[in-house]
């Protein structure tokens, strides 16, 4: 603080900081009539004008895909930063649009089953915004299982019909009831003829069909009324009767 020559009062001089222009020289005089003057002037210091945050962007993608009952869903997340804030992430999940109590990444299978619409959303915040991204999948029917197969009888003669039959059933992970179909091939062949049904469609070759010596292969399909399973097969070899043929000469 001190006198200028030619002023009455006493001049005072204070600097502040404007964050985003530079510094700002307030210059307070107090005149010989008590009156008090104040000007400003704007020194540009070389800083940068400050800018806005930018909100983070965020991409996210559901694991697997297709996805069936049992499977465990995770989500995939992808998050930028233009301004390199650090980054939380948030999670929300929903089952055909109620939501469930998980808020980590993945989803048990347990959760959800055929036909359920599940959706995750994610919020990514870098402490001032945040940026919500969501991706669904619906889940899709599960084929069932192979069964187990044989042909009775195991050791069967020309003389015997064959039963094809299921030794161990097919199994449904979204507890479907499951059908079974069968065909048979002869040598190879496809066999053309008709079959009877014991337990399940086709699954009977009647004695009349069957020669010594020919391979019969039975293969079972298994169905849950929209996919069908792998296929299973079982083969038999037909034996000797033990007949003895007579010639009659006249």
């Amino acid at each position: 603080m001190r006198r200028m020559a030619g002023f009455g009062g006493v001049l005072t001089t204070m600097m502040a900081c404007r964050p985003d222009s530079g510094l700002v020289v307030v210059k307070v005089q107090p005149d010989d009539t008590g009156t008090t003057a104040a000007t400003t002037t704007l020194v540009d210091s070389g800083a940068s004008p400050s800018t806005e945050n930018t909100p983070p962007e965020v991409a996210v993608e559901l694991e697997p895909t297709p996805a069936f009952t049992d499977d465990i869903l995770q989500a995939s997340v992808e998050a930028v930063d233009a301004d390199g804030d650090p980054l939380t992430t948030a999670y929300g999940w929903s089952i055909n649009g109620a939501s469930v109590a998980t808020t980590t990444d993945r989803l048990e299978g347990t959760a959800f089953g055929r036909g359920d619409q599940v959706e995750v959303t994610v919020e990514v915040s870098d402490g001032i915004h945040f940026t919500a991204s969501s991706a669904s999948v619906t889940i899709e029917n599960s084929p069932p299982t192979a069964a187990g197969v044989d042909i009775q009888p195991s050791a069967p003669l020309a003389v015997e019909a064959l039963v094809c039959s299921v030794s161990s059933g097919a199994t449904d992970l979204d507890g479907d009831p499951i059908a079974y179909t069968a065909a048979w091939t002869v040598d190879g062949v496809a066999h053309t003829g008709t079959t009877a049904t014991t337990a399940f469609s086709g699954d009977t070759v009647s004695a009349g069909d069957t020669t010594e010596g020919e391979v019969w292969t039975c293969f079972v399909t298994p169905s849950d009324g929209t996919d069908t399973g792998p296929v299973a097969e079982a083969s038999v070899t037909i034996g000797d009767d033990g007949a003895v043929s007579i010639l009659v000469l006249a």
